[in-house]
């Protein structure tokens, strides 16, 4: 759920008792105060238990782990043949695995305690995979909260439609502290997990822990929380979101940080405010942005290059949809003619600016392209699917048998030899060169495929198959029953 929308049904639940709430009066922190850090417990390691009623792990990797409630984690072989499943402890839960496991596959970051209910007892753990124990690394929230959040900015006073000040002041405030306190991205090397603390108070800001030597270093000093982190694909910045909260809605801003400078940093504001886009990372150090308002389509496209900090426009038109193509660090964007006739169209725009419009038609877009000389979109609805169709560089599409969801793209083998397709009742599976391989009787919610391209697994809520490319005959692995790993990451 969009985290706007969430944090509206949660400011509406509040402020609908707000006006009688009596809570203690806050502190008179100001914004130069210093706040004493929560004591940071000494790191020691506690074992986990492991489940014993799956077959053991038949390999030395590489695993898929995956979770369906948040709290049970199962590291699954490669071919679906041997499991190992625990449970994090004291009630430990994590939320992104894509972000809590680190690149090498050897750290999970998970939390203990909660940040909405007393005693506010949030903390960060990191879990050895490998080792199967867990060290703890801080208490992300300081005493008095949270009545010590007041000095953290908020929107103007007319988007505060009359929460202004007091308790219903830090209810709002506190609601988008709560979106927040949970970011956390590892380094690319694995060796420093940067993440969300309000151990100095009285905001959440972004802090590092390094691995080799165990120490926690606070990167930034903003008034401001933090609202999502993501670490450049080059190891050189972090950028960061913060975000000011209002009735209504949240505001959030972009800021880039180095990691490797010791001083505690109060970076300025590169681009934000409300109702903007992320998009991703187009290149190692290019993140890619966008405006737009509430229910209108992406506009005024550009990228951030987190090493120089400077914001470069590639599309100044509205698009209504966008798509990146990692490899040749391009993007793909659909333009309708809805206002505008002769503007409708697919295009490939380079990061320098340039474009090519490579079809006249309008297609929906998949949000991430991993087959560089065919890009994916979606042409014309009936029953809430759509008619899968290929967009070739050169203008020529290639039409599909298959209608598909919006949240069913095709999947494309790491090695891009391979194409799985998916609908409602069978999978198909092409070659590079799109000759249809195999048909197979089942369908798919969920594909992935393994690192090596050897195989596949076909998942849906009812059944979980693992399909390997060689004979392309389906084994029923049955992760679970009637359910499918809505969260997954594979361990190297």
């Amino acid at each position: 759920m969009n985290k706007d929308i969430t944090l509206l049904l949660l400011i509406t639940a509040l402020l609908m008792g707000c006006g009688s709430a009596s809570l203690t009066p806050p502190p008179t922190a100001t914004a130069t105060q210093t706040i004493a850090p929560s004591e940071t417990p000494l790191p020691t390691q506690t074992a986990i238990t492991i489940a014993t009623s799956y077959p053991p792990l038949q390999t030395d990797g590489p695993y898929l782990l995956y979770s369906m409630d948040w709290k049970t984690l199962t590291m699954l072989n490669a071919d679906g043949k041997g499991r190992k499943q625990f449970q994090l402890p004291n009630k430990g839960f994590v939320r992104d695995l894509k972000k809590a496991v680190s690149p090498d596959g050897k750290w999970l970051a998970y939390y203990t305690g909660s940040s909405i209910e007393e005693p506010y007892d949030l903390a960060l753990h990191i879990l050895n995979l490998e080792a199967q124990t867990t060290i703890p690394i801080a208490t992300l929230i300081a005493p008095g909260f949270p009545e010590n959040l007041d000095p953290v900015k908020t929107s103007d006073p007319i988007e505060l439609e009359g929460c202004n000040s007091g308790p219903c002041r830090i209810s709002i405030i506190q609601l988008a502290f709560h979106e927040g306190i949970e970011s956390m991205d590892w380094s690319p090397d694995s060796q420093a997990l940067a993440f969300a603390a309000q151990i100095d108070g009285p905001s959440s800001d972004v802090y590092l822990y390094e691995i080799q030597d165990k120490a926690i270093h606070r990167l930034v000093s903003d008034l401001e929380n933090v609202w999502q982190i993501d670490w450049s694909p080059n190891g050189k910045r972090i950028l960061y979101q913060n975000s000011t909260a209002g009735v209504t809605y949240t505001s959030r801003y972009v800021y880039v940080v180095d990691p490797k400078n010791s001083a505690t940093q109060s970076p300025k504001s590169i681009y934000g405010g409300l109702f903007w886009n992320k998009h991703g990372w187009i290149a190692e150090d290019l993140f890619l942005v966008s405006s737009g308002g509430e229910g209108a389509p992406p506009q005024n496209i550009r990228y951030i290059n987190t090493d120089t900090q400077q914001v470069t426009e590639l599309w100044p038109d509205e698009a209504q949809y966008v798509s990146i193509d990692p490899v040749k660090q391009q993007i793909i964007l659909a333009r309708s003619g809805f206002d505008r006739p002769e503007v409708q169209g697919i295009y490939i725009v380079s990061t320098d600016g340039s474009y090519k419009k490579i079809s006249e038609g309008f297609y929906y877009l998949f949000e991430k392209q991993d087959f560089s000389d065919l890009y994916f979109g979606l042409d014309g609805l009936a029953n809430e699917t759509y008619q899968l169709i290929g967009i070739r560089p050169d203008s020529s599409i290639i039409s599909f048998s298959r209608r598909v969801s919006y949240d069913a793209p095709p999947q494309v083998s790491p090695d891009k030899k391979w194409i799985v397709i998916s609908d409602d009742k069978e999978t198909e599976i092409y070659d590079a060169i799109l000759n249809l391989i195999n048909t197979i009787d089942l369908y798919a919610e969920e594909i992935i495929w393994t690192p090596d391209s050897t195989g596949v697994f076909l998942i849906n809520s009812g059944a979980s198959y693992y399909l390997p490319i060689s004979n392309r005959e389906p084994i029923n692995i049955n992760l679970c029953d009637d359910c499918y790993p809505f969260d997954y990451v594979w361990l190297p």
